[in-house]
């Protein structure tokens, strides 16, 4: 119980930490994107 409830901490820790930093790089690249997209439309 206590390993499980660990590993599923960790993982559930992980995954927000991976999606925070999805989140940032993807802000950066969608900028990057909408400007790219505005500038060949």
């Amino acid at each position: 119980m206590i390993a499980a409830e660990t590993g599923f901490s960790l993982v559930t820790f992980v995954e927000l930490v991976i999606q925070s930093i999805v989140n940032n790089l993807g802000l950066g690249a969608s900028a990057n994107l909408r400007k790219r997209y505005l500038n060949i439309d």
